[in-house]
């Protein structure tokens, strides 16, 4: 077919006929295929036309198929049904009734289809690589091609080798084999090539592929991965071929279609042979051309007796070398490929792309410059080798050494400083920039702090409301019902300001904090805080003082941020003024501004801290100003005068008193705030709300004191400083327990032998020393360990309930907690301890204390379920049981051990055995009462007696005998010891137990 006409020739090309197809009706055809049933396909852009030619050459139209995009290729399967590539995708079409349909796969275009050796059908696409399809299943296989770029790939035609392997043919990429197995791909090209591809085909004898390119016709061998081309000097019809435009008939010959008409050959009859000389033609040192014998200013070029260049010798200073090769072969000279490489510069043999090969500025020394000439079988058909000498330069010479090495020397060492001082540099500002970060870290640490004291703060009201809802459920109209209500009052407007606070705090970072300023009686303000904050003061021993001047009418400002900003500064000053300090808080009013001074008495702000404890999650080091702060109250506070057009600063106190000063200094006229920010009806809304809110709260609403109980009842020490926490403890804890309450660990710690507690409850986050750590010292002094240790905190997550029980705590609640569960907690562990007490005093040896009590093996607490078998509990849970520590184990191993060996004295030699256990003879007595109910004497009366039972129940010596063994002053003396532990005389014991 060529440009809508269409020849019939045979092989040898003789009788070449032409087809009439004007029964075609079309102008342009692009392409033709055969069908199985003889007929001819003829295809344009979107129509399919078949035919029968006769043996005359006419041409009679059977059908006609259109398609809705241009066709690109179309074949017939094994089973009639023709495959179709078009630009739009691929079609399915049955050439019977001219059904089609489009197959759903990943390429959106397709450029080739070819059938393979198993009857699948192959489609090449330009872009998305190559999809396999089972005609039978009608499943896909998809290959992804390597390529360069997504532009660079085309795939023209497809071929496939005895092997079952793919060759596809591409624009710009040369070639690629397929494994259809494995999906291996690979591409071939090399530099004397031509990469754009139109069609292949594989020859089935050799294993060569034949390609048919946009420069002459190639055979590729894929053993040695060599090309060899063929042009129109070497009897090719031309040196452009046409796309998927080659075929090979029955009898081996192949056919490539190109613009000249056909080229047909045999590929086993396509034997090549090339011989020829390889010489260095010329010799160039920068522009100056060198001529055989040349020996002057530095040059030397010697050849020999057949004029092949033998020898080169060229200076240091030389800008660029370039031989210049030639195969006296008068043709391309691409067709004769070279190799070459300069032994000492090449790491490799290069390619000759050109005669001329250049090389620039090399460096002195000894070179050998190789080439190889190749045939196009890739065999070596010539070869030359060129020694060069690079002479080096003056300097080099051995007199110049002694003065240039020193030179040189200095300039390293200058250089090396330079870079060494470069380093250190380079080291501190990277140094520089790890100091950013971590401090960047850290004020993100201190965010996270904030948000989890906060919570904190959060759970502690939280804790109080809970409770104290629960006495009144469970209770009548009592005073303890007016207590807890006044409790829920307070807390409630507690938590609520801390929630506003710090939504405020959020608000005022992001500008969206506005004023409502109101005309408001500035004494009720103060009188509200003051209230709020008298328990704490008088819990702590703190004397709060209020004083006004020139405050007789309303001023005008937020009331809302007045009572943030005093209740910030007041809450600072609760935590920084130690016991008996003094707190004044002074308001004056001074023409259109109003000050307010609170004063403290406590540690202090150092100067150099005066105006950085306003910056935001500022915390200073100074003393315990740095404990449970979360940094932001003062920056707050700050942030708030300046929205309300004042300023707030710190100052030393004026007086020789130790302690600090806040000054607030607000605008308290109408004239200083714009009108949107001024609301007259919040005002009355305000002033009513504070009134109803005065009404209802009592000026004082602490709990005080026990109900009378005996000396001994349990005494419960609670460790908490938080003032309302304590009294909320003792609300709950009254009429059954003694309570007495610390406000911090230390002091705890050291009135711990004076107190006496039977149990100790304490809070985890407290100012100083916190509760695990007040914890873990009270677990690891052998005279306190056996003292049960509740834990309560805000803090839930599993790894602070895993810190607090590893330091030893023998039980962890978490707020808000239900107060009859920590009631019952409380009963249980003084329960277990007297069940401790009880077995300690009825066994003699520590072997036979660890078969009735579980002791732990080690010093590691173990983690305990903290609910009690009550209705309104959890049932899943359990309370601790009964057990003994393993350091109390240890103790009392020593003491009967001790008491054994002296078990014939009358009385137990306290400094001895206090000695023996290195401890106080006051902590001794205070041990041994705690372990066992009893003093270290009577103890040890009760464990001669137990072991008097003993040897009664084995039968094994008399009465006298014992008694004398045991220590007793007589019989008489024993007799009646043993009826008063056990309830009868010994031989009525001994009788029972024959």
């Amino acid at each position: 077919m060529h440009r809508s006409k269409v020849y019939i020739c045979p092989p040898d090309g003789s009788d070449i006929r032409e087809i009439d197809t004007s029964p075609l009706g079309v102008l342009l055809m692009t392409h033709l295929t055969g069908l199985h049933n003889g007929h001819t396909l003829f295809i344009s852009y979107q129509n399919a036309i078949e035919c029968d030619i006769n043996d005359k050459g006419q041409l009679r139209v059977i059908r006609r198929i259109a398609l809705p995009s241009n066709i690109h290729s179309i074949i017939e399967g094994d089973n009639g049904m023709l495959w179709a590539a078009c630009s739009d995708g691929c079609y399915l079409i049955n050439p019977n009734d001219g059904s089609m349909r489009k197959l759903n796969i990943i390429l959106n275009s397709s450029n080739v289809v070819k059938e393979l050796a198993d009857h699948r059908i192959a489609f090449g696409s330009l872009t998305d690589g190559i999809s396999v399809i089972d005609p039978q299943t009608m499943q896909e296989r998809h290959y992804e091609l390597p390529l360069d770029k997504p532009s660079l790939f085309s795939c023209r035609d497809m071929t496939q080798d005895q092997q079952g392997n793919l060759w596809i043919a591409t624009i710009g990429m040369g070639i690629f084999r397929l494994d259809l197995t494995t999906g291996l791909v690979e591409n071939f090209r090399a530099p004397n090539m031509c990469t754009d591809v139109s069609c292949i085909l594989s020859d089935p004898q050799s294993g060569n592929i034949w390609l048919g390119t946009l420069d002459g016709l190639s055979r590729f061998d894929p053993v040695s991965c060599q090309f060899l081309t063929f042009h129109e000097a070497d009897g090719v019809q031309g040196n452009e071929f046409f796309e998927r435009c080659a075929i090979s008939d029955k009898q081996g010959t192949f056919y490539f279609g190109g613009k000249q008409g056909l080229t047909i050959f045999v590929p086993s009859q396509v034997t090549p042979q090339m011989s020829h000389t390889l010489l260095l033609s010329t010799i160039m040192v920068g522009s100056n051309i060198l001529s055989p014998g040349t020996q002057t200013h530095g040059y030397t070029y010697r050849t020999d007796a057949q004029g092949m260049a033998r020898e080169l010798t060229v200076p240091h200073d030389m800008q660029d070398l370039k031989l210049c090769l030639s195969t006296l072969n008068f043709g391309d000279f691409s067709q004769s490929p070279i190799m070459y490489r300069l032994e000492g510069y090449d790491e490799s043999w290069q390619w000759a792309l050109t005669p001329n090969i250049i090389y620039k500025h090399l460096q002195p020394g000894d070179y050998t410059f190789e080439a190889r000439s190749l045939d196009q079988n890739g065999n070596i058909v010539a070869g030359i080798a060129l020694p060069i000498t690079v002479s080096p330069d003056w300097w080099q010479s051995w007199w110049f050494t002694w003065i240039l090495y020193p030179l040189l020397a200095l300039l390293v060492l200058t250089l090396a400083y330079l870079i060494i001082n470069n380093a250190i540099q380079r080291r501190h500002r990277i140094r520089d920039s790890l100091r950013e970060k971590v401090a960047i870290r850290y004020a993100s640490d201190m965010n996270m702090r904030f948000f989890t004291n906060m919570a904190h703060e959060f759970r502690t009201p939280l804790t109080l409301i809970s409770g104290a809802n629960s006495l009144i459920e469970k209770s009548g109209h009592t005073d303890d019902e007016r207590h807890a209500l006044q409790i829920i009052s307070s807390n409630t407007t507690r938590l609520l300001k801390l929630v506003n606070q710090l939504l405020d705090f959020n608000k005022l970072e992001r500008d969206m904090v506005r004023l409502c300023v109101q005309p408001v009686h500035v004494q009720e303000i103060v009188g509200q805080v003051v209230q709020n904050f008298q328990i704490g003061y008088q819990e702590h021993g703190i004397q709060l003082t209020v004083n006004y001047e020139n405050l007789d009418d309303a001023v005008w400002i937020d009331p809302e941020k007045y009572d943030n900003i005093l209740t910030n500064l007041l809450s600072n000053a609760l935590k920084f003024t130690p016991k008996g300090g003094s707190v004044t808080i002074s308001v004056k009013g001074e023409g259109d501004t109003m000050t307010t001074e609170v004063s403290d008495t406590g540690i202090g702000i150092p100067d150099n801290m005066l105006e950085s404890i306003f910056d935001r999650y500022y915390q200073t080091t100074a003393g315990a100003m740095k404990q449970n702060a979360t940094g932001i109250g003062l920056c707050y506070c700050r942030g708030l005068a300046r929205l309300h057009r004042g300023s707030i600063v710190a100052r030393h106190n004026t007086n020789a008193e130790q302690g600090s000063t806040f000054v607030l200094t607000l605008p308290v006229v109408r004239e200083a705030y714009q009108e949107s920010e001024i609301n007259t009806h919040m005002a009355e809304a305000s002033a009513s709300a504070s009134e109803t809110e005065e009404d209802s709260i009592e000026s004082n609403i602490a709990i005080t004191g026990n109900d009378d109980l005996s000396d001994s009842a349990p005494v419960v020490l609670v460790v908490d400083d938080e003032p309302e926490v304590i009294n909320f403890m003792r609300l709950i804890l009254r009429g059954t327990y003694r309570v007495v309450a610390e406000s911090n660990a230390t002091d705890a710690i050291a009135s711990l032998t004076e107190i006496k507690p039977d149990i100790i409850v304490s809070d985890v986050m407290m100012l100083g020393m916190d509760g695990f750590k007040f914890c873990q010292l009270i677990k690891e002094d052998v005279a306190y360990c056996h003292i049960p240790v509740i834990l309560l905190t805000a803090k839930v997550s599993l790894e602070e309930r895993i810190e607090g029980l590893n330091v030893g705590a023998d039980a962890y609640v978490t707020k808000p907690f239900e107060p009859a569960y920590l009631l019952a907690l409380i009963r249980s562990m003084i329960d277990n301890r007297r069940r401790v007490q009880h077995l300690l005093l009825t066994n003699t040896t520590a072997s036979s204390l660890k078969k009735s009590l579980p002791v732990d093996a080690t010093d590691e607490p173990s983690d305990l379920s903290l609910a009690i078998p009550d209705d309104e509990l959890s049932p899943d849970e359990a309370m601790p049981a009964a057990k003994l520590s393993a350091q109390d184990t240890k103790f009392m191993d020593t003491i009967y051990e001790y008491m054994e060996k002296h078990l014939s004295d009358a009385k137990l030699d306290i400094d001895e055995l206090v000695g023996i256990v290195m401890m106080s003879r006051s902590k001794f007595f205070y041990k041994i009462k705690g372990l066992t109910g009893e003093s270290p004497n009577a103890f040890f009366k009760i464990f001669k007696l137990n072991r008097a039972a003993e040897m009664i129940r084995n039968g094994d010596e008399k009465l006298t005998y014992i008694a004398e063994l045991t220590g007793f002053c007589g019989p008489s003396h024993f007799a009646s010891s043993f009826k008063n532990q056990f309830g009868v005389l010994p031989s009525e014991y001994a009788n029972a137990h024959k």
